[in-house]
């Protein structure tokens, strides 16, 4: 009598009812997916959860997946160390492990904020909270991949294939990953995701339970008892276990630190590079047929990769969809590549614990060395780079090896030629001219197409890529920037890498990733610093402090201090109070040797460290006379900085003739829809405006912006906002209104510059 599902013949003949058949071979794959899809849905979701405390750097989601490593770690080790004892005293442990998971399951009303009164640094407070949320429910639910398969091997015997199991686990993580910023998160509120996940995990219980009974009542397989001890794994193929799996799981975590501080730091610019991730494990459990499709695509991989590093390493483009596109497709040649290289060295099913305990060690390493230890190491993202390098390095080995060992000669002139490079990437590497710039771009470029030749042709040209384009992205990443100018002073925090710049011999300018966040003309000269970039006088900004209205403003509140820029518009008598997410941008901002706004404008200005939407809490109500919302996460604004509980708390600040000025430029997204209807939630009126720099002002430093006003009756935007730059925000498109429990990423989706309606021309 056959099995189904997933079932193959491992007995001769099974005597129970078919109904009871059929029930076993759906609950595996059931059980399985399960818990593979709630293993991953609540990452995104207790992320959410904890963004309003810690901000919306890519970093907080970067640190969280080091948790997640991690505890998957301890999870599988779990796995490998009770595979030992009788099954049913593993059962009960196993099971009431399970019920304390459900006692400590996380609550909806969950008060986040009162986790987190230590006063930690900011990667030991992510840590934490994860912890205190979902750490014991998490940690049960790791340890199921491995756990479940071993039970199925140990039911079926040796004619099934446990590893099938996997796949199935890692198409579900994957449906988790993609549903919840585009299914889940637009249709349920916050507290409902966590009271369904909470109800899912109960009923994953009862599912693991009943497998645990099923497999304890199955009949040990006649030739169970003669099959052989395995023999001991070899280090060397631990420490391919370990590598194969470290450097996707690195190249994950600094891919969506490239993603996010260009585009956005919003869930699915998070879960985009995971779930490709997991895709291409998914693929390479599939079968050996895969397995070997996979290494036919690897001339590919290999002119994919050089292709992704030439544009990250040399600047190549700045075009962010480009860079988007190009990173998403060469992590998923890269992740078939070495997930099918991972899974074609997979062990017997007897030692399948110990190849999952290695493949999350590696996991673990890769995601901490990118998300931990490269911010230590390295003052500019140059671990992304790095690890490219080492993939061309790994997929290219094997021919070179041969082909270098053979000649002698060849050894040498690959020496030769390889120095030749690293002089010419150093040489060039300090000048940051276009002459510089060129050399260095042409060297790279010229080098980007040559694996694919050499890969069929076995020549020389089939090492030089791999030494010189490592030579010349590691050296270029230090010293050439996406922006004008000769790099200062470089800081690399938790929030990311900030830069200052001089160029034209006039202009110091503060930029964040690609992303400029203030500028100074003639630092250093006596006099007032004249107000330029975004908040120039001859912009939206300048008309708000030029109106009447403003001449009567006594207190100003400013979210994001960038270098200071608006303290100029502070008049004697003023009181100005500054919130900043990062340390070192107010370090950078207070230092006169690059800006002197606040010394020569505001020197008694209150700055405030922290997170807005927790530090404005301390302020009084009804406080300011202006609050100016500048704050940012590589180019676009944080999500729970844009929500109605959000707007509430700034509203609350405000006087009761208060105005908010915001600023929404962004290279593609049109956040005026957006904030359209939180307005109207909190009882605001609002004007739009949209300005276009001369080319005399751009010469001058004065950037292209878009700014929104609000204010509480039209009296008063009219005051402020005069001139036929500014439009009506109610004559504007509306989105849905975001809220703290129902943000979701398709109102930012439906408002990408490509699909809104605004001309280019109007693009800052």
């Amino acid at each position: 009598m056959r099995r189904c599902g997933l079932i193959s013949k491992g007995k001769d003949k099974d005597l129970r009812p078919s109904y009871a058949q059929r029930t076993e071979g759906w609950l595996w794959p059931t059980t399985v997916g399960l818990s593979a899809f709630l293993l991953f849905a609540v990452q995104p979701m207790v992320a959410r959860l904890i963004t309003p405390l810690l901000g919306g750097s890519s970093s907080v989601w970067n640190v969280a997946l080091v948790f997640f490593q991690t505890i998957l770690l301890i999870g599988y080790g779990y796995a490998h160390a009770v595979r030992r004892l009788p099954h049913r005293v593993l059962l009960a442990i196993h099971g009431g492990l399970l019920l304390l998971a459900i006692v400590l399951l996380p609550q909806s009303g969950v008060d986040v904020a009162a986790l987190d009164r230590l006063g930690l640094p900011e990667t030991a407070r992510v840590l934490l909270l994860l912890a205190a949320l979902v750490g014991t429910p998490y940690l049960m639910l790791t340890t199921h991949g491995p756990l479940l398969q071993r039970w199925f091997a140990r039911a079926h015997g040796s004619g099934s294939d446990p590893y099938r199991l996997s796949a199935v686990s890692n198409a579900a993580s994957l449906a988790a990953l993609l549903s919840y910023p585009l299914v889940i998160e637009p249709i349920l509120g916050l507290r409902a995701q966590i009271g369904l996940w909470g109800a899912g995990f109960v009923l994953l219980t009862g599912c693991v339970t009943a497998l645990g009974l099923m497999t304890d009542r199955s009949a040990p397989l006649p030739e169970a008892a003669n099959v052989p001890a395995p023999t001991p794994i070899p280090w060397s193929r631990v420490a391919a276990w370990v590598g194969l799996s470290a450097l996707p799981s690195a190249l994950v975590v600094g891919l969506t630190s490239t993603i996010s501080n260009d585009v956005g730091a919003f869930p699915l610019m998070w879960t985009l590079p995971l779930a490709i991730y997991l895709l291409t494990l998914q693929q390479a459990f599939t079968g050996d047929a895969t397995i070997a499709r996979i290494r036919r695509e690897r001339p590919t991989t290999v002119v994919l990769t050089t292709l992704l590093l030439a544009m990250l390493s040399l600047l190549l483009t700045l075009n962010t969809l480009l860079i988007l596109v190009a990173s998403l497709v060469t992590l998923y040649y890269l992740g078939r590549a070495f997930h099918g290289e991972l899974v074609a060295r997979r062990p017997e099913p007897q030692q399948l614990t110990a190849f999952y305990l290695w493949m999350a060690v590696g996991g673990a390493m890769g995601g901490s060395a990118a998300a931990l230890l490269a911010p230590i190491l390295f003052r500019t993202p140059l671990e992304t780079p790095l690890m490219l390098c080492v993939a061309v390095v790994v997929l290219t080995w094997p021919r070179c090896h041969s082909l270098l060992g053979q000649r002698p000669l060849l050894r040498m002139a690959v020496a030769l030629l390889a120095s030749f490079a690293l002089a010419l990437v150093l040489t060039t590497g300090s000048r940051v001219d276009g002459v510089g710039k060129t050399l260095q771009q042409t060297l790279v470029m010229s080098l980007t197409l040559l694996p694919l030749i050499a890969w069929q042709r076995r020549q020389l040209l089939a090492v030089i890529p791999i030494l010189a384009l490592s030579l010349a992205g590691t050296g270029a990443m230090g010293n050439l920037t996406a922006l004008p100018g000769t790099p200062v002073l470089t800081v690399r925090s938790f929030y990311g890498v900030n830069r200052v710049l001089t160029f034209s011999n006039h202009f110091t300018l503060l930029a964040h990733g690609t992303t400029v966040h203030g500028i100074q003309r003639n630092v250093g000269e006596p006099g007032r610093p004249a107000v330029i970039s975004y908040y120039a006088s001859e912009g939206p900004l300048g008309i708000v402090f030029r109106s009447a209205r403003m001449t009567r403003a006594r207190r100003i509140g400013v979210v994001g201090l960038g270098a200071g820029v608006t303290a100029c518009y502070a008049t004697p008598g003023q009181q100005w109070e500054f919130y900043e997410l990062d340390e070192s941008v107010v370090q950078i901002a207070r230092d006169p040797r690059f800006f002197t706004y606040l010394r020569d404008c505001a020197p008694n200005a209150a700055i405030t460290i922290g997170d807005a939407r927790v530090t404005l809490r301390g302020a009084p109500d009804g406080a300011y006379d202006l609050l100016i919302m500048d704050a940012y996460a590589g180019d676009t604004v944080p999500m729970h900085l844009l929500t109605n509980e959000a707007f509430a708390l700034y509203r609350q600040k405000l006087k009761p003739d208060g105005i908010m000025a915001i600023h929404i430029s962004h290279r593609l997204i049109n956040l005026a829809p957006i904030i359209a209807p939180l307005a109207d939630a909190q009882g605001l009126v609002g004007k739009l405006a949209i300005f276009v720099a001369t080319d005399e002002q751009i010469s001058k430093g004065v950037s292209n912006a878009m700014w929104i006003i609000l204010a509480p009756d039209q009296n008063t935007i009219t005051a402020v906002a005069e001139g036929s730059d500014w439009h009506d925000l109610e004559n504007q498109p509306h989105a849905s209104l975001l809220t703290d429990d129902t943000a979701s990423i398709m109102p930012v989706l439906a408002n990408l510059k490509i699909f809104s309606p605004i001309s280019p021309a109007q693009r800052p």
